[in-house]
């Protein structure tokens, strides 16, 4: 990945953003690094400063993919996002990443099963979107309009 960035911006000169799962900054037991040292001591030659946004713990999947619905088709049904159609892995993902019976995402480990290349380039957005843009509760200057109606009456025994 490395040596795709420095290919196709060979002349890049901002600040690189680094974006990823927390979990990427534990080290591995084939190397004794973490994944971002790695990309880290890699890419230090390029001789620009990089910024890691990285979370400290990941968000919940519930709020990874609304962050992501949202960015996709706002709730003023704005799209806030177009996916280019060189990116074929991330839409296929996507399209086709499933949810798992306890509102997670489907992951799949058998390399033989169809299903196993999804999830990792949609995970990969949802970490960026979900850092940059993510879903908020609602505030008091963006909740001047709303009025909460009254509980519903059901549930309760009417004499």
């Amino acid at each position: 990945m490395c040596q795709f960035f420095y290919d196709k911006f060979p002349n890049h000169n901002a600040p690189v953003w680094i974006y990823g799962d927390a979990t990427g900054g534990g080290r591995t037991a084939q190397t004794g690094k973490s994944s971002y040292s790695i990309i880290l001591n890699e890419m230090k030659s390029y001789g620009v400063p990089f910024v890691m946004k990285v979370p400290e713990a990941n968000p919940s999947v519930p709020d990874r993919v609304n962050a992501m619905n949202r960015i996709l088709l706002d709730e003023d049904g704005q799209i806030r996002m177009t996916i280019d159609n060189s990116c074929q892995e991330l839409g296929l993902d996507l399209e086709g990443v499933m949810r798992d019976n306890k509102g997670g995402i489907l992951k799949t480990y058998k390399k033989s099963d169809p299903y196993f290349h999804r999830t990792h380039t949609s995970d990969a957005l949802g970490y960026w979107i979900a850092y940059e843009e993510p879903v908020r509760p609602p505030t008091a200057h963006n909740t001047k309009n709303i009025t909460i109606p009254p509980p519903p009456p059901y549930g309760r025994q009417h004499r």
